[in-house]
């Protein structure tokens, strides 16, 4: 065959994928199952090896980091790490933690947000907000007090240890993610229609590259012919091929 799947360069390359696969999908009745959610087109992008431009890879991983300039309650820079793909940060080792904290003092930040939150009213009852095990910690034994009944929040301190904070209080974001998707045939990836909700935030497994063909029913219409990360075991709902030809 001589083809690869497909990737996309521009706007008008994206509708058209999106309207040749719906309307392969129509033609086999495949859209027309009102108990299943908007199917997946697999694209031929996945994960690439390097962090895209203006962010920071961090030690010996996958992972790059961006600092946001505004100083952001924890709610603001929530959200603001998801506009552009990423999450507040997040550390599962004193690698990671170095690296962090030498990262905030040398780019002449002092303290900074990480993406945890209180689930009672104990000392250190902290969970990561992606779900992610909490395998390292540094806690600042001293500072580490529920002081105030509002410190339901989690920050990087000066010296890298972590405190207990107030969520609304002001601070620095250093947002998370790994490595952007890449073609798989080698092509610059210059144009890109990622949906811009959580979901389009990229985690461990989640290297593969699909296109949403919905609505169906009316889920999902807001992001159809829109891409997102999938993990490569899922099963996708079809795949289009492409080659070049010689003229």
């Amino acid at each position: 065959m001589g083809g690869h799947l497909t990737s996309i360069r521009d706007a008008a390359e994206n509708q058209f994928v999106f309207e040749l696969a719906v309307k392969s999908r129509r033609e086999s009745g495949a859209m027309d199952d009102p108990n299943r959610p908007a199917p997946t087109l697999l694209l031929g992008g996945n994960q690439g090896s390097t962090c895209d431009s203006g962010w920071v890879q961090g030690p010996g991983t996958n992972k790059c980091y961006q600092f946001l300039e505004d100083m952001l309650t924890f709610t603001q820079a929530d959200k603001q790490c998801k506009q552009i793909g990423a999450r507040i940060l997040t550390i599962h080792s004193s690698a990671e933690n170095r690296f962090a904290h030498d990262f905030t003092t040398r780019t002449g930040r002092a303290f900074a947000w990480l993406d945890a939150s209180r689930t009672t009213n104990g000392k250190y009852d902290f969970v990561w907000n992606d779900n992610s095990p909490m395998d390292y910690t540094n806690w600042d034994n001293f500072l580490m007090d529920f002081a105030r009944v509002e410190e339901y929040c989690l920050q990087l301190r000066l010296d890298g240890q972590w405190n207990d904070y107030p969520c609304w209080t002001p601070e620095r974001t250093l947002c998370q993610k790994e490595f952007g998707m890449a073609w798989a045939d080698g092509s610059p990836m210059v144009y890109k229609n990622f949906t811009d909700d959580a979901s389009r935030v990229a985690t461990t497994g989640r290297g593969c590259l699909g296109m949403q063909l919905g609505p169906v029913n009316g889920i999902g219409s807001n992001f159809a012919g829109r891409w997102n990360e999938n993990s490569c075991n899922n099963a996708f709902d079809g795949a289009i091929c492409r080659k070049t030809t010689k003229l």
